[in-house]
């Protein structure tokens, strides 16, 4: 077997079971012992350490390819605004509506701070959907619409009223008027921190 096809079946070896680990790790970090992954996954413990040192290196690995996933879809919605504001209020909304996935919002959102810590969660989070958000915003500073100084202090201002907005919209049934309430205060309040 040549080297490429080894190369090629590990990565799928790999992909395949960060799908699984996903889907597990829904139910609870804390709620799912090792060899209930590997025998879930249907690999061996040695198999998954093969491609991670540990559960929490694999729960990180999971969390990492959650964080493209959503920076992947705000920016897809985000490059359709020719405005900057708008850019940022289209893939802040987008933000809210992705993470409104179950395994989304449980892994990425409520267990990897507590799991993986704040800080580390925090350089995840910056490398990816905040990262993204800080981008936007620098377009705004560009136009003359901000100053240099405000482009961190606003977009930390932004992602957690989108993180609350998220656990808002998750924990309680917002009926149609809240729900539009919320909307509107996310863009009046993006708005009114950019312009």
């Amino acid at each position: 077997m040549s080297k490429n096809i080894k190369i090629q079946e590990g990565l799928k070896t790999k992909k395949d079971i960060l799908k699984k680990a996903r889907r597990l790790f829904t139910k609870g970090y804390e709620n799912i012992s090792t060899p209930e992954l590997a025998e879930n996954i249907g690999l061996t413990r040695g198999a998954i350490y093969h491609h991670f040192k540990n559960k929490k290196h694999l729960f990180e690995s999971v969390v990492i390819e959650i964080a493209k996933e959503i920076t992947s879809s705000i920016n897809d919605v985000a490059e359709t605004q020719v405005d900057a504001v708008e850019s940022i209020v289209s893939g802040s909304l987008e933000f809210i509506r992705y993470c409104q996935k179950k395994d989304v919002r449980k892994i990425y959102l409520e267990e990897a701070p507590a799991i993986l810590g704040w800080k580390r969660w925090r350089e995840i989070d910056e490398e990816h959907s905040l990262g993204s958000l800080i981008e936007g915003i620098k377009h705004c500073y560009n136009q003359g619409l901000i100053s240099k100084e405000q482009i961190i202090p606003i977009a930390y201002l932004i992602s957690g009223s989108l993180n609350e907005a998220v656990f808002l919209t998750s924990e309680k049934q917002l009926n149609n008027l809240e729900r539009t309430a919320l909307e509107k205060g996310i863009i009046k309040n993006i708005k009114s921190l950019l312009t």
